[in-house]
């Protein structure tokens, strides 16, 4: 996916995979853990230096007109051109496609979480407020500055909101992203004794072996609470995925 935002600049793919729950600020570990917004960025400058070379050997007024036409025209008249012009029309849709998903990205991720917002997703009857906000434009993954980098993923599993922490899954929130502290959803659920709440992250990959900058990972914050039932399913799961490992080995 990181290759479609990237190398090849197929901004539809992009979309369709954020549609179905992919993370917008989720990172690619192949390529130095960088965002769709890094390689989209970096495909949008590639196709500008193109299309300014394309343009000189164009017929400037009727490309100027394909110009100035919404997406949709532009590909319907795109059967009406000759051969040369539909393949400056093409790269001048890709470009478009890309730019626009740059900025799309670029203005969730500077937007950030209002605080209020944050403290919706924490407090009990917040749900609403949370989904109106998202429904408006607000990124699922942004962060609070005021709360430590703190997302609403975080939040709510610190509420103990479990329909809240799973519509946020549902919408594509990262699960493993960390605050400034280290913390993760995970660790807000145990840290709370949040049982529920935590065998959600689990099911939905959260990686229990993250640790705050104090080096503690959610099971050390459950026992350190005594929370025991949230220290148990954590014990548990970090067993299975030992046993796990070992039949992989032998395999």
């Amino acid at each position: 996916m990181w290759r479609a935002a990237g190398e090849e600049g197929n901004a539809q793919a992009v979309v369709a995979w954020l549609d179905d729950g992919g993370g917008v600020d989720a990172r690619c570990a192949e390529h130095g853990d960088v965002t769709l917004l890094v390689a989209a960025a970096a495909r949008a400058l590639t196709l500008t230096l193109t299309l300014t070379l394309t343009l000189a050997l164009a017929i400037t007024p009727i490309l100027s007109l394909a110009l100035t036409l919404t997406l949709n025209s532009t590909l319907v008249l795109t059967s009406t051109l000759t051969l040369t012009l539909t393949s400056t029309l093409t790269l001048t849709v890709t470009l478009t496609l890309t730019v626009t998903l740059a900025l799309v990205l670029t203005k969730q991720a500077e937007a950030g979480l209002p605080e209020a917002k944050w403290l919706a997703a924490l407090e009990k009857g917040g749900a609403q407020a949370v989904a109106a906000w998202l429904d408006g434009g607000g990124g699922v993954d942004a962060r609070c500055a005021e709360q430590d980098r703190a997302t609403l993923l975080m939040a709510a599993a610190c509420g103990g909101h479990e329909a809240m922490v799973r519509m946020l899954l549902q919408r594509g929130a990262s699960v493993n992203l960390q605050n400034s502290l280290g913390r993760t959803a995970l660790m807000s659920a145990a840290i709370n004794g949040r049982t529920t709440i935590t065998q959600a992250l689990l099911d939905a990959k959260a990686d229990a072996s993250l640790q705050t900058s104090d080096g503690r990972t959610a099971l050390m914050w459950a026992e350190h609470q005594k929370h025991t039932a949230a220290a148990q399913l954590l014990r548990q799961h970090a067993e299975r995925q030992m046993e796990g490992e070992a039949e992989v080995r032998v395999a």
